[in-house]
């Protein structure tokens, strides 16, 4: 938790510096039986909530919120997520008032609710997100991208493999490949943003797509 909010809070030109913070976790995971936790103690005490610890202005705080959303799901691990966060609720938890609901007729704020709830959703329908703590349920498929804040990994359960990708820098990044051996087709099924991964091909192994900045795409392989 602590190196994830780090990261995320570093304005992007500084990120290379800090691109292993997300790595780090994934060298002992198969060691104990984890709980991933955004609590309650993350969004009081002038801490701020999640969504304003991720740098930038207003619109990009969203896009990362939605990709820092994404990175913990596909981290081996079980979630808990404070209530607020879901609605990308700025106003610190209180425990004298409800949520800020009535955010919920924003437009920015509606959309990263109904992509909250989509994201839970993908989590529950395939088993590879859940099936944790064996070593075979995660590996990476790249992490040497310190220059382009790129991360690529791999989920798996009996039945389905998942790969996800991740640009968490502020630029664009077009043609990025990733060799997923084995790999004979590749399906989007989930994207953090429209226009994340239009246009992917997967040929002789390789998976190539065009990523906007702090986006993130998830695949199942066959």
């Amino acid at each position: 938790m602590n190196d994830t909010l780090y990261f995320f809070g570093q304005a992007p030109e500084r990120r290379s510096e800090f691109y292993h913070k997300l790595t780090f976790s994934m060298m002992y995971f198969g060691d104990e039986n984890y709980l991933l936790p955004l609590s309650h103690d993350e969004v009081v005490h002038g801490k701020g909530t999640i969504v304003n610890k991720m740098y930038g202005s207003d619109e990009d705080k969203m896009k990362q919120a939605r990709a820092l959303y994404l990175y913990m799901m596909m981290h081996p691990g079980k979630k808990l997520n404070f209530m607020g966060n879901e609605l990308a609720q700025k106003r610190e938890w209180d425990e004298k008032r409800e949520q800020d609901f009535m955010l919920l007729g924003d437009p920015a704020h509606n959309d990263f609710h109904e992509y909250m709830k989509a994201l839970n959703h993908l989590y529950l329908s395939h088993p590879a997100f859940f099936e944790d703590y064996e070593d075979k349920g995660f590996e990476w498929a790249d992490c040497a991208q310190e220059q382009r804040l790129i991360y690529s990994m791999i989920r798996r359960s009996e039945d389905e493999t998942l790969v996800a990708v991740f640009n968490l820098g502020a630029g664009y990044q077009g043609g990025y490949s990733v060799r997923l051996e084995g790999a004979e087709s590749a399906e989007l099924i989930f994207s953090t943003q429209a226009d994340a991964g239009s246009g992917y091909s997967l040929s002789n192994e390789y998976l190539t797509l065009d990523l906007p900045a702090y986006s993130g795409v998830v695949f199942r392989l066959s």
